[in-house]
């Protein structure tokens, strides 16, 4: 299997209007950069079988964004929320029974699946808000990084 993790794009600050975490949108660059990366997603053929989000608003706005790319629905999946542990979020993508599957999450949950994935170890992966990694997943064994790509490789695809 393969499995993409796309980190969401740039999103407001806490404020007074915007009292949750969990409530945070995309700002305004933050969606132009997304819409890049969405078409450098396409062109680059990646087609999900299933793309899967976490539940916050900048994350969900993400993941609609490339969608739209894409032409696939969203699924909302609790164990890609920040607080959900890797463990969790893996055991969910090892009983899938699909070729490709896209996660759109946070930091430091999606480094920290990559290095649970890829090592025993955690491991000092950077994930820049709107980059994209790609992991082979075998049936057994730990998986391995095909490529890790910023929001700058990806505007300029």
């Amino acid at each position: 299997m393969i499995v993409f993790l796309l980190r969401h794009g740039k999103a407001a600050r806490p404020s007074t209007l915007v009292h949750s975490d969990h409530m945070r949108p995309l700002t305004n660059t933050g969606r132009s950069e997304m819409l890049k990366i969405g078409s450098a997603i396409k062109r680059l053929d990646i087609s999900p079988d299933i793309l899967a989000s976490s539940p916050l608003v900048r994350a969900v706005q993400t993941a609609e964004i490339v969608s739209e790319h894409l032409n696939i629905d969203v699924t909302m999946w609790d164990e890609l929320k920040p607080e959900s542990h890797p463990s969790a979020t893996l055991k969910l993508i090892q009983s899938l029974d699909v070729k490709s599957v896209m996660l759109v999450g946070h930091e430091p949950h999606l480094t920290d699946l990559i290095s649970h994935m890829i090592s025993a170890t955690m491991l000092p992966i950077s994930l820049k808000k709107g980059g994209l990694a790609c992991i082979r997943m075998p049936a057994k064994g730990l998986a391995s990084l095909r490529y890790l790509l910023t929001p700058r490789q990806m505007g300029k695809m």
